[in-house]
């Protein structure tokens, strides 16, 4: 089933919700290696090479909003552990999507 330039694909995931995502048909094609530096450089461009825009636009501007916090002592925490998730699963997501 297609929804607009994505297709939908059954997630694998239990619990509650219908576990669709539409997720981006060249996803396969990508460098998972590629996304994981993409991330190192910035969260959440590697989401984004992949075709995961809104986890990757949620990721960019969520470590935005991160180092606004790093100057209230809470950043030194979420900062770090943010940066490291969005490395780690931008290249589990490629990982999966093939």
């Amino acid at each position: 089933m297609n929804v607009g330039h994505g297709a939908t694909r059954r997630t694998g995931r239990g619990g509650s919700g219908p576990g669709w995502t539409v997720v981006d048909p060249r996803a396969g094609h990508k460098n998972r290696w590629v996304a994981a530096a993409l991330s190192v450089i910035w969260p959440g461009l590697g989401h984004m090479y992949g075709g995961r825009w809104a986890k990757g636009l949620l990721l960019f501007f969520g470590q935005m909003a991160n180092l606004v916090l790093l100057f209230a002592t809470v950043g030194f925490f979420s900062v770090p552990l943010l940066w490291l998730w969005g490395i780690v699963d931008s290249f589990a997501g490629l990982s999966r999507a093939r």
